[in-house]
């Protein structure tokens, strides 16, 4: 895996649909252009047990983690 996607291992489903999905065609752009705010923001959101998601950008892009999904 590229170093740069690194942040995502270990964040369960949908850690790895963030890294399959073609962010290329989003606001956020391609996940190497990801600020690393965005990126330890989704670090800790992913890898938590609580429901906690990560509103992004002028569209509020909402990333969220498998508690959350569960919710939902």
């Amino acid at each position: 895996m590229p170093e740069f996607r690194a942040f995502l291992e270990g964040g369960g489903e949908m850690s790895a649909l963030i890294r399959g999905h073609g962010w290329e065609a989003t606001a956020l752009g391609p996940i190497h252009s990801w600020p690393q705010s965005l990126r330890s923001a989704l670090s800790i959101c992913l890898r938590s047990p609580s429901a906690t998601a990560v509103c992004w950008g002028p569209e509020l892009l909402f990333l969220y983690n498998d508690a959350w999904a569960a919710l939902i």
